[in-house]
């Protein structure tokens, strides 16, 4: 057992709402809006037809997978995805699914939604935290605060001379988030050797689709 699951520790090093993020259950939740996207985008590049992408996204929507059933195909496989797309097609009874994708393409853009959530609960906390400073600032920042260095009094100060110095990295931090959206905040299709092959002259068209789709970037 790592601290983070531990009975009491957790309470100083877990972060459930991370954990969420990056569970087994959103992954999975990931992996099957690719494969219901890639579907419903695969007619762009003739893959097969628009009405059987749209049946295939549908019925992939509405399948319910455990993560425990994706154990034994990974042990086989290195992978979850063959055998994944193996359930879906049995408890889909379709055939039109994953046509020209690959493992690689699901698990990397499942990963990358999940950099995604993480970069939104991130950036929502260090916004909230800038509110919660600029608060204390309002109410006590006019208050006297004795400096410390080396564990003894040193300078008397302001309270809003503390606060600021916490908040100032603020603003920078989140300019990183945004800076690194454009650059991994992007859908992972490259096909069996990185070049789009399968997809033809409709690559740029399905990458596209998907990447709306799941609120990527091309």
């Amino acid at each position: 057992m790592v601290v983070f699951d531990h009975p009491w520790l957790s309470g100083l090093f877990a972060d459930p709402d991370m954990a969420e993020i990056w569970s087994a259950d959103t992954q999975l939740a990931h992996m099957l809006a690719f494969e219901a996207a890639w579907s419903r985008a695969g007619h762009l590049a003739g893959l097969l037809s628009k009405d059987e992408g749209a049946a295939a996204a549908i019925s992939i929507g509405a399948v319910q997978i455990s993560s425990i059933d994706l154990a034994a195909g990974t042990a086989r496989d290195g992978v979850c995805i063959p055998d994944l797309v193996q359930l879906l097609k049995a408890k889909t009874g379709l055939n039109a699914i994953h046509n020209g994708a690959t493992s690689q393409d699901v698990i990397d853009t499942a990963i990358v939604l999940s950099i995604s959530a993480t970069l939104d609960l991130l950036s929502t906390r260090i916004q909230s935290l800038q509110r919660g400073l600029m608060d204390l600032n309002v109410r006590f920042g006019d208050a006297p605060l004795m400096g410390r260095t080396r564990m003894q009094a040193a300078v008397e100060m302001k309270v809003s001379d503390r606060l600021q110095s916490w908040h100032m990295p603020l603003a920078d931090h989140l300019t990183r988030i945004n800076d690194l959206r454009p650059r991994v905040c992007r859908v992972q299709i490259g096909g069996a050797v990185g070049d789009r092959a399968a997809l033809g002259d409709g690559a740029a068209d399905v990458v596209a689709s998907i990447a709306r789709e799941l609120g990527l970037i091309e």
